[in-house]
């Protein structure tokens, strides 16, 4: 739900197509959106009690940032996937034309 959204906030600065035009506003829009939303949710999961529904723990192996304890990978997949996945949209409308 957090890709879909942040590409709607970044469409309402840039356009349907904004990822094809390189501008940089919708793009820091795009991982803005994400990253802050990403964080919010790892925060707001973590803190809950153990015994919610809603919230989860992370084992030692999980490398975590040492000011704020908090897990690395869960930030970096909202990184790397949607990068991915503007890639390969990109990629995809170039094959076409």
């Amino acid at each position: 739900l957090i890709l879909p959204a942040a590409y709607s906030l970044a469409a309402i600065n840039g356009g349907r197509a904004w990822f094809r035009r390189g501008a940089k506003i919708p793009y820091a829009i795009f991982f803005g959106f994400g990253l802050v939303v990403a964080i919010a949710v790892e925060i707001i999961a973590t803190s809950l009690p153990s015994d919610s529904l809603l919230s989860w723990r992370y084992s030692a192996l999980m490398p975590r940032d040492p000011l704020t304890g908090m897990a690395l990978i869960p930030i970096a997949m909202w990184t790397i996937v949607p990068a991915l996945t503007i890639l390969l949209v990109r990629f995809a409308q170039t094959e076409r034309n």
